[in-house]
């Protein structure tokens, strides 16, 4: 079970496998190709040790879609048969570690804590991942400089908050702020694949940001629209209609 993995994997003093040569590439392919009536749901996963890094989860009082975001990828992963650690931080209400959906979650730090106490998390446990989804919601985690090469890491990036900052921060903080996501982060992240939600995201990550790393577009989904008990089912026959008068 992933489960069970997880917990036998990401721990001290706890026997690891050593990581191969090459990260697995999880947009690769294997198998079969998916039959026509079957969605494609990507390759397996099993045995690939990943991070996901967010500022905060779903459970959280100012929790928004980003986190749902970051969830649902998770969820998806683990589903694949990844052993998914979600890294966060922690609202004084909740457990520093517990386990959901088979996704170990690690809380730590607050608001702005945060950022430093997974860097240093991360240095400490660097050799146990193959991959890490680092998520920036305008400040990043900086994770490529603390994990080991080989480690993948992918960029995850909503939006640009730009003059956001000065809606927050007095005038100096908000340009380290403004200087952190745009020359900072575009420098660090500049070998990494990075994900956008939409076209507009990547335009303003290339303009405003000078962002150098290649940007690939995989847009929100949505939750199935709740069906409506009224309408007929597939099969059923239509209720007439009455012919107009």
């Amino acid at each position: 079970m992933v489960i069970e993995k997880a917990h036998h994997r990401v721990g001290p003093g706890v026997p690891r496998r050593p990581l191969p040569d090459v990260a697995p590439d999880p947009a690769g392919s294997a198998g079969p190709a998916a039959s026509p009536t079957e969605p494609d749901l990507g390759p397996r996963l099993d045995g690939v040790r990943l991070v996901m890094i967010n500022w905060r989860d779903p459970w959280q009082s100012t929790a928004g879609g980003a986190e749902e975001y970051a969830w649902r990828i998770s969820r998806h992963l683990a589903e694949r048969g990844a052993i998914v650690t979600f890294l966060t931080s922690r609202e004084p209400h909740q457990a520093r570690v517990e386990t959901r959906d088979g996704i170990v979650i690690r809380r730590m730090g607050g608001r702005f804590t945060v950022y430093p106490r997974v860097m240093a998390w991360l240095a400490l446990w660097r050799r146990e991942y193959h991959l890490a989804f680092d998520c920036m919601n305008g400040i990043p985690f900086l994770s490529r400089l603390v994990l080991r090469r080989r480690t993948r890491v992918v960029s995850v990036v909503h939006h640009v908050h730009d003059l956001q900052f000065n809606a927050y921060f007095p005038a100096p903080l908000a340009w380290f702020g403004r200087f952190v996501e745009s020359a900072v982060a575009s420098r660090v992240y500049r070998r990494c694949t990075t994900i956008t939600v939409s076209e507009s995201s990547r335009a303003a990550m290339r303009d405003k940001l000078g962002w150098r790393a290649p940007i690939e577009v995989v847009h929100n989904g949505g939750l199935p629209a709740p069906e409506d008990p009224r309408a007929p089912s597939a099969g059923s026959p239509s209720t007439p209609r009455a012919p107009p008068s």
